[in-house]
């Protein structure tokens, strides 16, 4: 009947008074539609509403559980007259009738409100910026026939929980604080239904500093304990006292009571709620519907002396069928407030039955757990703890990408301040300036996670030199990660030469070649590859790459167009806190982002070897960003045979170089050069890789190094790397075994010591035998 449809008795719009996007919309409806009357009827003064009735395909052997679909069913859709198409239609049902208390997939709504449907699971203005108004009429045809034959919920779908689109504020509290309670209750008391009282912190949004989840969006209301009998009078004490001191410091927030209340634990509820009730009288019998002793927690709230605010929090837990979308549990727990002051307060022992209630949303405080959920990371794994060395540009921002993923484990150590500069390129803002970025960090993380009791930020305002040099074995020991982003060639020596716990791996993010390189170091187990012999990899890298070796290039004609060419080292990364350093906040944050990526799969993967990321941006070339990645075997160690001062430290690859040249070498002696990088300051050796020559000499008891193209061939390589990697020794086979030199090994020998004593380099010759390798070095000291 007519008088059964919400739409009944609306004046017809003006179509001349509509926007042409809605007229258009009408005229699409009527060509869909030729057979119904399409009119425009007026809603209120922002809405219009276009009723029309949609046939649904029933199931040949009638609605699920008869449920009342109808084969025509009457839908209206609802246009915002200034915002479509941009605001996609509400679309209702139009009966009044409707069967919306047993249907899932309905917004959430007043009792005597249209039922709505909920027609897609993400934003339905997305939606419908790609499809039209006769598509929605359509998907609403489709809905109302899942709904007929019970296919809302697809099999093996969670079980959709009360949608809340208008609420009266928020409620603030941790669900499994709750659930864990109730869950311990029911075990505790044989299933029992029961309430428990709780005490609850107001967060007033006037004052300067709200708390930060719930901003300044007027009434909020954050759980501060569930509470037991015996210290309920000492906290109705605490709170008046609070209470009495609000007109002097409203920062520490009013404090009231509320009432949690659950069923018994065999109960389960698969109805829908769409409206709510709208007052005290309502609530209690809804209560008892659902079997929450309510009324009786009320009572004793009163009896107890709880009621200190206008304001009365309620918690109600509904055990459902399955379990709920977007959480862990099948418990859905609803919050409202009963407006209990002025004319509504409680009198003699008694409820004001009319008292105004309303719903409540609730807002999570943000745990570590739930931050990887969002992030997509496994919830139950740990990178383990981590110290950070240095929170500048790249540190503060590779610390803050982990954190906001969940890892609230952390040391960070920075000795310096803010400046008004760094704001630049650092991840803090200027809230922190003046401030010690290790300790402006920490705040910023336990800011995020301040409900979270599980996180463990450190902030030591010292420096990362200091921070090594002192004696912290058992911190370190207790961290599974160090990583390194000082750029400084003095804390990559002291990670090399600081005796590390065997337990924690360190890895070292730089920013170099103006920005265009990102460099990843990342030790393998128990420090090897170390992530010196990373370093020498990748300016190895160099003879083929041409990116490194435009870079390494580069470095060589500053540092001797500066200091010299007498200079050794290079600088490998940046300081991004320099005021000096011309570098974009873009190319700083994609690298670290990039960083933070590579860091947290290889902790994921557990690898045992080692890792190099190299990232290329170019932002002259179509091409803009390019990352990739290579893992690196273990180093292998020798100390000099005849000389224990000397390690030689040999790339994973040129080992295996070795194995394969032995292996096939037949029984002859064969040979060559060793290429690599001499630090003479701790009397190391890096082989990066093995060289052959072609007119070598090789016979079962002879090898002569040839020289074809060896001047050309090595100056090559020398160019290629700027001047950083290069002949560093030769090798030969014993297939007869033996670890000493020959008399003709050490004739060789002296030849090369008379060229090479004069620069004060080594003199490198390495034994390969079946065995094992045997490096001789010889140095003439001073």
């Amino acid at each position: 009947m007519a008088s059964d449809l919400y739409t009944t008795g609306l004046q017809e719009q003006a179509l001349d008074a509509l926007s042409p996007a809605i007229r258009a919309a009408i005229l699409q409806l009527k060509q869909k539609f030729p057979r119904q009357e399409i009119k425009a009827l007026n809603w209120d003064d922002n809405y219009i509403a276009i009723p029309i009735d949609v046939d649904v395909i029933l199931p040949s052997r009638g609605t699920i559980d008869d449920i009342d679909i109808r084969e025509s069913e009457p839908i209206c859709l609802i246009i915002n007259k200034r915002n479509y198409p941009y605001q996609p239609p509400y679309v209702w049902s139009n009966r009044k009738d409707f069967p919306k208390n047993r249907l899932p997939h309905l917004n959430y709504g007043r009792a005597d409100s249209p039922a709505s449907f909920c027609l897609h699971r993400g934003r339905l203005d997305d939606w419908y910026s790609e499809h039209t108004i006769n598509e929605l009429a359509d998907r609403a045809r489709g809905w109302l026939r899942d709904a007929a034959g019970g296919r809302l919920i697809p099999p093996g779908d969670r079980f959709e929980p009360i949608r809340i689109d208008e609420s009266f504020g928020y409620c603030l509290y941790e669900p499994s604080y709750f659930i864990n309670h109730i869950q311990n209750k029911w075990f505790m008391e044989n299933n029992r239904e029961g309430f428990a009282f709780l005490w609850y912190k107001l967060l007033n949004s006037s004052v300067p500093d709200p708390d930060p989840i719930v901003g300044r969006s007027g009434y909020a209301i954050k759980i501060e304990y569930l509470l037991n009998e015996e210290i309920i009078p000492g906290a109705i004490d605490l709170s008046i006292r609070i209470n009495a001191l609000q007109s002097t410091d409203n920062e520490l927030g009013r404090r009231l009571f509320g009432i949690l209340v659950w069923p018994p634990g065999d109960y389960l509820n698969a109805e829908y709620c769409t409206d709510h009730p709208h007052t005290l009288e309502d609530l209690i019998e809804w209560s008892k519907h659902l079997r929450l002793p309510l009324e009786q927690a009320l009572q004793a709230y009163l009896a107890k002396n709880l009621h200190l605010l206008v304001g009365v929090p309620i918690t109600l837990v509904i055990p459902r069928p399955q379990i709920l979308v977007d959480r862990q549990t099948n418990l859905e727990l609803l919050n409202f407030v009963i407006i209990a002051g002025d004319g509504s307060a409680p009198k003699d022992g008694s409820w004001n039955l009319n008292a105004r209630v309303s719903i409540m949303s609730h807002r999570f405080p943000l745990t570590h757990k739930r931050a990887r959920e969002i992030s997509s990371k496994p919830i139950g794994f740990s990178l383990g703890d981590i110290i950070f060395l240095g929170c500048g540009s790249l540190g503060s921002k590779l610390i803050l990408h982990l954190a906001r993923s969940g890892q609230i484990s952390m040391t960070l150590v920075d000795n310096d301040t803010l400046s008004p500069h760094n704001l630049i390129r650092n991840g803090l803002l200027c809230q922190a300036l003046g401030k010690n970025k290790a300790k402006a960090i920490k705040d910023e993380i336990d800011g995020i996670y301040y409900a979270d009791d599980e996180k463990r930020i450190e902030a030591i305002e010292e420096s990362a030199l200091n921070f090594l040099l002192s004696d912290r074995k058992d911190m370190l020991a207790r961290h599974s990660w160090l990583v390194d982003t000082t750029a400084s060639n003095v804390i990559l020596d002291m990670l090399c030469q600081v005796e590390l716990p065997e337990s924690i791996r360190c890895c070292r993010c730089e920013i170099a070649h103006q920005g265009q390189l990102g460099l990843q170091s990342i030790e393998g187990y128990h420090h090897n590859p170390r992530v010196d012999d990373l370093r020498m990899q990748i300016f190895d890298w160099g003879i083929e790459d041409d990116i490194i070796s435009d870079w390494l290039r580069q470095n060589q004609e500053k540092r001797e167009s500066i200091i010299g060419s007498g200079l050794e080292e290079i600088t490998i990364g940046v300081s991004c806190s320099s005021e000096s350093m011309r570098l974009s906040d873009e190319i700083s944050s994609l690298h670290s982002a990039s960083f933070a990526i590579c860091f947290r799969k290889a902790a994921e993967e557990s690898r045992s070897d080692g890792t190099i990321q190299l990232g290329y941006i170019n932002v002259t070339e179509d091409i803009i960003n390019v990352v990739r990645k290579r893992n690196i075997g273990k180093t292998h160690v020798i100390q000099a045979h005849n000389n224990p001062l000397w390690q030689v430290r040999l790339s994973n690859n040129s080992m295996e170089s070795l194995r394969m040249l032995y292996s096939k070498s037949g029984g002859c002696e064969i040979g060559g050069l060793l290429i690599g990088i001499i630090n003479q300051k701790y009397k190391i050796i890096y082989v990066t890789r093995i060289k052959t020559i072609s007119d070598s000499m090789c016979r079962p008891y002879l090898f002569v190094r040839g020289t074809h193209n060896l001047p050309e061939d090595l100056k090559m390589i020398e160019d290629r790397t700027g001047g950083l990697i290069g002949y560093v020794g030769e090798w030969h086979t014993h297939p007869m075994g033996g670890s000493e030199l020959s008399d003709q090994d050490m004739h060789t020998v002296n030849q090369i010591r008379r060229y090479l004593d004069h620069s004060n380099l080594p003199t490198h010759v390495m034994i390969v035998t079946l065995d094992g390798l045997y490096s001789h070095i010889f140095h003439r000291e001073g």
